[in-house]
């Protein structure tokens, strides 16, 4: 088999986007919508973002990140009993591995 080393064309490479930084009245704004109604319709968030000046998909990613978190604030860093009970996804370590022969 003939394998060739030329290139087609161009590798196409997706580049992770850069942090989106909101401006005081930007975030202003959000944070006081989402305290009087906790989430966004889309309509609202459309809105919102011809308001602010902002990309709709600024204001999905800002309201995700909001939601993110109020769950960290709401569960705490110490939700667990002692530490080591319980790994992160919420289930109980013991020790039990995938592969294991059934046999301990």
């Amino acid at each position: 088999a003939v394998v060739s080393t030329q290139s087609t064309g161009p590798i196409n490479v997706i580049k992770p986007r850069a942090t989106k930084r909101f401006t005081y009245s930007q975030s202003a704004v959000l944070e006081e919508f989402f305290q009087k109604y906790g989430s966004a319709r889309i309509v609202d968030r459309i809105a919102l973002a011809q308001k602010l000046g902002l990309y709709k998909n600024d204001v999905i990613g800002w309201f995700q990140s909001r939601r993110r978190k109020e769950r960290r604030a709401t569960t705490g860093s110490n939700s667990y009993s002692k530490a080591g009970d319980q790994n992160s996804f919420g289930q109980s370590n013991n020790n039990v591995h995938i592969f294991s022969s059934g046999v301990r």
